[in-house]
């Protein structure tokens, strides 16, 4: 009894063509990316007279985005309106474990460094607007502002009193 074993494996020119598409499946990919990350990155600069101008972003080096918050007492408060002074803001809500955790920490922050950097607790639950313009969703995010308004630090996650104290020491030093 003899079996048709007829195999249906790329051999030969077939193995070589076939790699070479994947080959440059791979590179297209690739190129794509970074062509795509580049064009994005010019598109948020500005140039004015030789000096690139960020667009406020969350992200380091940035301008930090403004925004608007009424405090516990009423009175309505920018971001712009720290300009000259450090500042921490923290994303934080009152059903985040790890954000009833850390919030200690910004208090004795505060208590510490009251005279050289505001503190913003801004409540992921009722500020959502400025969580999105932060990318803080559903975790303590810290964002650490130099006094030109800068992004010096975005954290994701909680934070202890030592990188609180780390963070601010790097500001004051700069």
């Amino acid at each position: 009894m003899s079996e048709n074993n007829q195999s249906t494996k790329l051999s030969g020119p077939k193995f070589i063509w076939a790699g070479l598409v994947v080959i440059i499946l791979i590179a297209v990919g690739i190129w794509g990316v970074f062509n795509f990350t580049s064009s994005a990155d010019s598109a948020n600069r500005v140039e004015v007279e030789n000096v690139t101008v960020l667009d406020p972003a969350p992200k380091i080096g940035h301008p930090a985005p403004d925004f608007r918050l009424r405090t516990l007492a009423g009175q309505e408060i920018a971001l712009s309106d720290f300009r000259g002074q450090l500042v921490v803001i923290n994303f934080w809500a009152t059903w985040c474990d790890p954000c009833r955790v850390e919030m200690p920490h910004f208090q004795e922050a505060y208590t510490a460094y009251q005279n050289e950097v505001v503190v913003l607790g801004v409540n992921l639950t009722e500020q959502g607007e400025v969580a999105r313009l932060y990318n803080a969703f559903g975790q303590p995010a810290s964002v650490f502002v130099d006094a030109d308004g800068v992004v010096h630090t975005v954290f994701y996650g909680p934070v202890n009193r030592a990188f609180i104290d780390a963070r601010i020491s790097e500001l004051l030093e700069s």
